[in-house]
Protein backbone atom coordinates (compact mmCIF):
# COMPACT_ATOMS: atom_id res chain seq x y z
CA UNK A 1 0.00 0.00 0.00
CA UNK A 2 1.22 3.46 -0.85
CA UNK A 3 1.62 5.59 2.30
CA UNK A 4 -0.39 8.79 2.71
CA UNK A 5 1.41 12.10 2.15
CA UNK A 6 3.56 13.66 4.88
CA UNK A 7 1.77 15.57 7.65
CA UNK A 8 1.01 19.25 7.24
CA UNK A 9 3.73 21.51 8.71
CA UNK A 10 1.76 22.23 11.90
CA UNK A 11 2.02 18.55 12.85
CA UNK A 12 5.74 18.17 12.14
CA UNK A 13 6.96 18.89 15.73
CA UNK A 14 4.76 16.12 17.19
CA UNK A 15 6.47 12.71 17.53
CA UNK A 16 5.10 9.99 15.27
CA UNK A 17 3.23 7.02 16.75
CA UNK A 18 2.99 3.94 14.52
CA UNK A 19 0.48 1.13 14.78
CA UNK A 20 2.35 -2.19 14.69
CA UNK A 21 0.70 -4.41 17.36
CA UNK A 22 -1.67 -6.78 15.56
CA UNK A 23 -4.77 -7.81 17.51
CA UNK A 24 -6.61 -9.29 14.51
CA UNK A 25 -4.85 -10.65 11.45
CA UNK A 26 -1.17 -10.11 10.68
CA UNK A 27 -1.29 -7.50 7.93
CA UNK A 28 -3.47 -4.80 6.48
CA UNK A 29 -4.14 -1.13 7.11
CA UNK A 30 -1.76 0.73 9.43
CA UNK A 31 -1.44 4.31 10.63
CA UNK A 32 1.09 6.95 11.49
CA UNK A 33 -0.42 9.14 14.21
CA UNK A 34 0.53 12.35 15.98
CA UNK A 35 -0.90 14.32 18.89
CA UNK A 36 -0.83 18.02 19.83
CA UNK A 37 -2.64 19.88 22.59
CA UNK A 38 -3.89 23.34 23.43
CA UNK A 39 -6.11 24.47 26.31
CA UNK A 40 -8.39 21.55 27.23
CA UNK A 41 -8.20 19.88 23.79
CA UNK A 42 -6.12 17.00 22.46
CA UNK A 43 -5.65 17.22 18.67
CA UNK A 44 -5.02 13.99 16.80
CA UNK A 45 -3.84 13.14 13.30
CA UNK A 46 -3.83 9.67 11.73
CA UNK A 47 -2.46 8.98 8.26
CA UNK A 48 -3.77 5.57 7.28
CA UNK A 49 -2.30 3.35 4.57
CA UNK A 50 -5.24 1.36 3.19
CA UNK A 51 -5.81 1.12 -0.57
CA UNK A 52 -9.25 -0.57 -0.36
CA UNK A 53 -11.90 1.19 1.72
CA UNK A 54 -15.21 -0.21 2.95
CA UNK A 55 -18.09 0.85 5.19
CA UNK A 56 -20.32 -2.08 4.18
CA UNK A 57 -20.74 -3.47 7.71
CA UNK A 58 -23.53 -2.08 9.90
CA UNK A 59 -21.07 -2.23 12.83
CA UNK A 60 -18.77 0.82 12.90
CA UNK A 61 -15.84 -1.20 14.34
CA UNK A 62 -16.00 -3.47 11.28
CA UNK A 63 -15.58 -0.54 8.87
CA UNK A 64 -12.31 1.05 7.75
CA UNK A 65 -11.72 3.43 10.64
CA UNK A 66 -9.35 4.82 13.24
CA UNK A 67 -10.03 4.63 16.98
CA UNK A 68 -8.39 6.90 19.54
CA UNK A 69 -8.56 5.76 23.16
CA UNK A 70 -8.10 8.50 25.77
CA UNK A 71 -7.99 8.16 29.56
CA UNK A 72 -7.55 11.72 30.91
CA UNK A 73 -6.51 10.47 34.36
CA UNK A 74 -4.24 7.65 33.07
CA UNK A 75 -5.90 5.32 35.60
CA UNK A 76 -5.09 2.00 33.89
CA UNK A 77 -8.39 0.65 35.22
CA UNK A 78 -10.55 -2.37 34.57
CA UNK A 79 -13.51 -0.89 32.78
CA UNK A 80 -13.91 2.75 31.82
CA UNK A 81 -14.28 5.77 34.06
CA UNK A 82 -16.89 8.40 33.25
CA UNK A 83 -14.39 10.54 31.31
CA UNK A 84 -12.50 7.75 29.49
CA UNK A 85 -13.32 7.43 25.83
CA UNK A 86 -13.04 5.36 22.68
CA UNK A 87 -13.46 7.73 19.73
CA UNK A 88 -13.91 6.21 16.26
CA UNK A 89 -13.71 8.00 12.91
CA UNK A 90 -14.34 6.19 9.63
CA UNK A 91 -12.56 7.03 6.39
CA UNK A 92 -15.64 9.03 5.32
CA UNK A 93 -15.75 11.00 8.57
CA UNK A 94 -18.50 9.12 10.40
CA UNK A 95 -17.93 9.28 14.15
CA UNK A 96 -18.95 7.11 17.10
CA UNK A 97 -17.91 6.88 20.72
CA UNK A 98 -17.73 4.12 23.30
CA UNK A 99 -16.46 3.54 26.77
CA UNK A 100 -18.37 4.63 29.85
CA UNK A 101 -21.81 3.39 30.80
CA UNK A 102 -23.22 6.38 28.90
CA UNK A 103 -21.06 6.90 25.75
CA UNK A 104 -23.31 9.82 24.75
CA UNK A 105 -21.84 11.74 27.71
CA UNK A 106 -18.44 11.87 25.98
CA UNK A 107 -19.53 11.79 22.31
CA UNK A 108 -19.89 15.59 22.31
CA UNK A 109 -16.19 15.92 23.17
CA UNK A 110 -15.20 14.72 19.66
CA UNK A 111 -14.91 16.82 16.52
CA UNK A 112 -13.40 15.09 13.49
CA UNK A 113 -12.95 15.08 9.75
CA UNK A 114 -11.54 12.55 7.30
CA UNK A 115 -10.30 12.76 3.74
CA UNK A 116 -9.57 9.96 1.28
CA UNK A 117 -6.12 10.36 -0.28
CA UNK A 118 -4.19 8.16 -2.73
CA UNK A 119 -3.34 4.92 -0.89
CA UNK A 120 -5.56 5.55 2.13
CA UNK A 121 -7.11 8.31 4.20
CA UNK A 122 -6.26 11.00 6.72
CA UNK A 123 -8.19 11.69 9.92
CA UNK A 124 -7.92 14.84 12.01
CA UNK A 125 -9.72 14.93 15.34
CA UNK A 126 -10.09 17.14 18.38
CA UNK A 127 -11.05 15.61 21.74
CA UNK A 128 -12.04 18.02 24.47
CA UNK A 129 -10.88 16.82 27.92
CA UNK A 130 -12.74 19.00 30.44
CA UNK A 131 -11.97 16.82 33.48
CA UNK A 132 -8.19 17.44 33.55
CA UNK A 133 -5.85 20.40 33.23
CA UNK A 134 -3.57 19.81 30.27
CA UNK A 135 -0.04 21.15 30.76
CA UNK A 136 3.55 20.29 29.98
CA UNK A 137 4.24 16.84 31.45
CA UNK A 138 0.61 15.69 31.76
CA UNK A 139 0.26 11.92 31.29
CA UNK A 140 -2.77 10.59 29.43
CA UNK A 141 -3.71 6.95 28.95
CA UNK A 142 -3.73 6.61 25.17
CA UNK A 143 -3.91 4.22 22.28
CA UNK A 144 -4.71 4.31 18.59
CA UNK A 145 -6.20 1.45 16.58
CA UNK A 146 -6.82 0.98 12.86
CA UNK A 147 -9.70 -1.25 11.78
CA UNK A 148 -9.28 -2.78 8.33
CA UNK A 149 -12.43 -3.91 6.52
CA UNK A 150 -12.81 -6.19 3.55
CA UNK A 151 -16.37 -5.98 2.32
CA UNK A 152 -18.66 -6.24 5.36
CA UNK A 153 -16.09 -7.86 7.69
CA UNK A 154 -13.21 -6.54 9.76
CA UNK A 155 -10.22 -8.58 8.58
CA UNK A 156 -7.49 -6.77 10.49
CA UNK A 157 -6.94 -4.54 13.50
CA UNK A 158 -3.66 -3.03 14.66
CA UNK A 159 -2.87 -0.84 17.67
CA UNK A 160 0.00 1.22 18.96
CA UNK A 161 0.19 -0.38 22.40
CA UNK A 162 -2.63 -2.71 23.52
CA UNK A 163 -1.89 -6.28 22.44
CA UNK A 164 -4.95 -7.75 24.20
CA UNK A 165 -7.67 -6.50 21.84
CA UNK A 166 -9.63 -5.46 24.93
CA UNK A 167 -9.07 -1.71 24.67
CA UNK A 168 -12.77 -1.25 24.04
CA UNK A 169 -13.48 -2.76 27.49
CA UNK A 170 -10.80 -1.32 29.77
CA UNK A 171 -7.91 1.15 29.92
CA UNK A 172 -5.45 -1.30 31.49
CA UNK A 173 -3.21 -1.95 28.50
CA UNK A 174 -3.23 1.41 26.74
CA UNK A 175 0.02 3.27 26.34
CA UNK A 176 0.90 6.60 27.92
CA UNK A 177 1.02 9.90 26.05
CA UNK A 178 3.13 12.60 27.73
CA UNK A 179 2.31 16.16 26.75
CA UNK A 180 5.22 18.47 25.90
CA UNK A 181 5.49 22.06 24.75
Amino acid sequence: ARPPPPPPPAWAPAPEIRTATWIQGTSGATARARALWSGDTLYLLAQVADPTLSEQSANPWEQDSVEFFVDPGNGKTRGYGDDDGQYRISFSGKTSAGGPLDPAAIAGNLTAAAKVVPGGYVVEAAVRLPTVTLRDGTLLGFDVQVNDATGAARTGAVTWNDATGRGYRDTNHWGVLQLRH
